[in-house]
Parts: structure tokens; C-alpha cells; sequence
């Protein structure tokens, strides 16, 4: 679903501004180590779209861009956590499977830029409050002694 949503948005909106692709190194090395080029681009990015990985939902990615200010899209997350986010409250769903549908709405907060300023600001603060790395661990230790 990434090459996907990747390939959609490179064709879809080249005539904007736009960044799709990796950035800094990828696989084991990026995981392991800060990359200043990649937390660059998002921290001047306006909007980040992320896509869950195809065998599971969720990874840093989403949280990571929610951190860095930009109004994130990711696609439709199913797994309870405590504090979820809210859609159009803190981020933006999509449906992987309807890429009209992703367009549409890039392209509304694209053309709402206020909107999709309150939202990013919104999403981030919510983030730095309740969903940092020491919050994913006390939510591990509370299902753990439940």
C-alpha cells in the first residue's frame, strides 16, 4: 500500500511543492539513528502523508510527523489505544483503498489552510501530551498488570 499511496501522490500532485520518497538512510541503519535530513523535511513540511505497513498498523512514522507540526494523513487505524487520535480533531484518516478520496481531502486542507493549520497544531500538542515513547511503554506496563 505505500508504493501505492506513493505513486498516487507523485503523479497526482507534481504540481506542488511536494517531497515523496526516503529520506536519509532507510532500513535497519535509519531506524537506528537520528536522520536530520529525513526530521528536516517533515519539520518544513506543511502536510506529511504516512501509510501503515501492509501487515500491521502502526509505526513511528505517524507519530514522528505528528510531532513535527504538519498536519498528517495517515490511513484508517483500528487498534484501541488510550488517548486515540480524533480525525479532523488531530489528524486526517484515509481509506488506502479509495485514493479519490485521499485526493479530495488533500486537496480541501491544501485549499483550507487555516483548517489544516488548527488541525496540525491541535494534533501536535496532543501528541507531546500524551503520545511520546515513555507514554507507548506505561500503556505496555498498565495491559500488562490488568
Amino acid at each position: 500500500y505505500r508504493c501505492k499511496v506513493y505513486k498516487f501522490i507523485k503523479n497526482n500532485f507534481s504540481n506542488y511543492n511536494i517531497f515523496v520518497g526516503i529520506c536519509g538512510n532507510n532500513g535497519k541503519t535509519g531506524r537506528n539513528s537520528i536522520q536530520m535530513d529525513y526530521y528536516n523535511k517533515m519539520f518544513h513540511s506543511k502536510i506529511v502523508v504516512t501509510c501503515n505497513p501492509d501487515e500491521w498498523e502502526g509505526d513511528y512514522r505517524t507519530w514522528e510527523a505528528l510531532s513535527t507540526g504538519a498536519l498528517v494523513f495517515v490511513d484508517n487505524m483500528k487498534t484501541p489505544i488510550i488517548n486515540p487520535l480524533i480525525n479532523k480533531k488531530h489528524i486526517i484518516f484515509y481509506n488506502r483503498n479509495n485514493m479519490l478520496e485521499l485526493k479530495e481531502k488533500l486537496l480541501f486542507y491544501l485549499n483550507n489552510p487555516n483548517l489544516a493549520k488548527k488541525i496540525s497544531q491541535q494534533g501536535n500538542h496532543f501528541v507531546l501530551k500524551y503520545h511520546k515513547p515513555s507514554d507507548r511503554i506505561d500503556e505496555i506496563l498498565y495491559h500488562l498488570s490488568i
